[in-house]
């Protein structure tokens, strides 16, 4: 997935090219998000705004789950995210 940052967190965050974030996600045996998570990044790196709208976009993907013994069960994902200028 992608997402274009506005002009106004552009300037915060001091963009000139894209960068790419690893989301990592919990997905459950229906292939849904029931957790996201990217805690090493502080304000600076990515405003409150921005994360909130990434987090917004993690907690909609689908997954097909994992499957174990013929069942599907929970297991992590990671996604690369890009934010493009």
């Amino acid at each position: 997935p992608k997402r274009v940052v506005p002009d106004s967190l552009k300037a915060i965050m001091g963009m000139t090219r894209p960068i790419h974030l690893y989301v990592t996600v919990l997905v459950d045996e229906r292939g849904r998000v029931v957790s996201d998570e990217l805690p090493w990044l502080t304000p600076k790196m990515l405003p409150v705004p921005l994360l909130a709208e990434v987090l917004h976009d993690a907690i909609r993907w689908k997954f097909k789950p994992a499957v174990k013994l013929g069942q599907p069960r929970a297991s992590y994902a990671t996604v690369e995210y890009e934010l493009t200028p």
